[in-house]
């Protein structure tokens, strides 16, 4: 049935995307060739098991802070990211028991759960451009003319400490000024070409 559904997804060029937590559930995946896992599996997967997923092109949304409690999280993502997986970026945020800050720590877990492998222009770009790439939505997360990009601006580089985007100096979305510290301006307030100047 799993294979039928694929194959039905694949005719009309969508990709699927399956949740899935164990070996049993990445098996099933790989054997009818789903696109993306929707979450790094919680048990630690066989090596082999990991290594056809990375071959396959799988991706792998982490999720990675809010599996941080499953035995096999860190593991997996290591091993899947050394074999040349690509790891998406992706947090639960519809819950509402996440803590403020969640984004940057995921960030910050996917650099760590790496070990190395990964930076932080990777994962920044993993949460930006590489997502409106692999949602076929591109130039979506890139800072191009004609890109549908939201702007968040902090002080500092966050490069050298993700733990910044926390607390965003300025936050535009949808060509308004959600949050403002740089100009003290207004929430709310619209977004005009002679006040967008961001140095």
């Amino acid at each position: 049935m799993l294979k039928a559904i694929v194959r039905a997804a694949h005719e009309r060029g969508r990709k699927v995307s399956a949740h899935l937590s164990n070996a049993t559930g990445a098996r099933l995946a790989l054997d009818a060739a789903v696109d993306e896992w929707a979450h790094m599996p919680c048990e630690a997967l066989p090596e082999d098991m990991i290594a056809r997923a990375a071959d396959a092109g799988v991706r792998i949304v982490g999720t990675l802070d809010t599996q941080s409690h499953c035995p096999g999280i860190l593991a997996n993502t290591r091993e899947f990211v050394a074999r040349g997986g690509t790891l998406l970026y992706g947090t639960d945020m519809a819950h509402t028991e996440l803590p403020w800050g969640i984004n940057a720590r995921e960030l910050e877990l996917m650099m760590h759960a790496s070990h190395g492998k990964l930076s932080a222009e990777a994962v920044l770009s993993a949460a930006t451009g590489k997502a409106g790439e692999h949602l076929g939505m591109a130039p979506l997360g890139q800072l191009v003319p004609g890109a549908p990009a939201d702007l968040v601006a902090v002080r500092g580089n966050p490069l050298h400490a993700l733990k910044r985007l926390e607390y965003p100096e300025l936050v535009i979305s949808g060509g308004r000024f959600v949050e403002d510290r740089l100009r003290g301006s207004a929430k709310g307030e619209e977004m005009h070409p002679s006040t967008s100047n961001v140095h």
